[in-house]
């Protein structure tokens, strides 16, 4: 247990040093964090919650009045934690707050020392530990934010398109705390942004469209619309943009190369049983772009579709093109 404490402590002592928050640098001299003795650490270290966990990050941070230190913890099979510790009047730590165990249900299973951090909200200090659900990451991920001169904690999950707040959020003297997590939340996913807004990118990276899905009747093999005449026909699902993108050709790319602008259709590459109940509806499909380099890609812009979902709107009547083109 002795080396157990003396591990925790070299570890302390490493990383309660100056930090940086926007503009703003903490835990500088003034804050007398170099005045830590031995025994507040043993203090501090003894007021650390069960279970025991894994320390991945320690942030310090100045408040009114106290300042404090925060652990992330990550409890093996279990998920991780936030511990906060304040710093009394008598320079003594006191446990202030602690998390409970964030995993899947929170969309934070998957996170990092780096995804701890401490902010501003206006004149207020916020902690904040974002994170994702494992293999669905970025399409499910978890923000959770602290206030420590509130003792005030919320959450806010976005998964399938949606964000789920925690409960409290919903009262007027919360709204402050509701946008922010709601602004983040933007910022991750660029959700509520207009498409002429956004910046469309080639695989890997995963974008959300919507428009109309239709079907559209094209030539197929062995001319691929050379020789209409023999050329076999074939029906492929295009989904009409609710408004044209720009897709920024990627240098690194051997085949995505070129920027393509004003993409007003995209062709999707899905199974058949996935969409055809959806034809002639509006929909968000979720996938990674490409470029269209095959006889039988015919937009300039292709989407490998990961899921599809129907969009609330009014429905309407498939739309086929009957005339065989390229």
């Amino acid at each position: 247990m002795k080396a157990k404490y003396t591990a925790i402590w070299l570890t302390l002592l490493t990383v309660v040093m100056p930090c940086q928050v926007g503009n703003t640098a903490l835990g500088q001299p003034n804050e007398d964090w170099t005045g830590i003795t031995f025994e507040e650490l043993r203090e501090l270290v003894r007021g650390l919650p069960k279970p025991e966990g894994q320390i991945q990050a320690i942030r310090v941070f100045p408040d009114t009045a106290p300042s404090g230190i925060v652990i992330l913890s990550l409890v093996p099979r279990q998920g991780w934690q936030v511990i906060v510790f304040k710093r009394m009047p008598a320079k003594h730590f006191a446990l202030a707050w602690n998390s409970e165990i964030l995993n899947e249900k929170d969309g934070i299973s998957s996170s990092s020392g780096k995804e701890l951090t401490i902010g501003r909200l206006g004149h207020e200090i916020l902690i904040q530990l974002e994170g994702c659900v494992t293999h669905v990451c970025p399409d499910d991920f978890g923000i959770l934010i602290y206030a420590p001169s509130q003792g005030k904690a919320f959450k806010a999950h976005y998964q399938s398109g949606q964000i789920h707040y925690s409960s409290g959020l919903e009262s007027p003297e919360n709204q402050p705390y509701r946008t922010f997590l709601e602004e983040r939340v933007k910022q991750r996913v660029n959700i509520g942004a207009t498409a002429q807004d956004r910046v469309w990118r080639y695989e890997p990276t995963k974008v959300e469209l919507q428009g109309r899905l239709t079907i559209e009747q094209r030539c197929g093999p062995p001319g691929y619309g050379e020789n209409p005449d023999t050329d076999q026909r074939v029906q492929i699902p295009v989904l009409l943009l609710s408004a044209p993108i720009d897709v920024q050709g990627d240098p690194q790319s051997d085949l995505n190369q070129e920027t393509v602008r004003g993409v007003q259709r995209v062709q999707l590459v899905l199974e058949a049983t996935s969409y055809r109940r959806l034809v002639g509806k509006n929909i968000t499909v979720k996938g990674t772009l490409f470029r269209a380099i095959t006889g039988h890609q015919y937009t300039d812009v292709v989407m490998n579709v990961l899921n599809v979902r129907e969009s609330p709107s009014p429905k309407k009547k498939s739309s086929f093109q009957l005339r065989c083109s390229r």
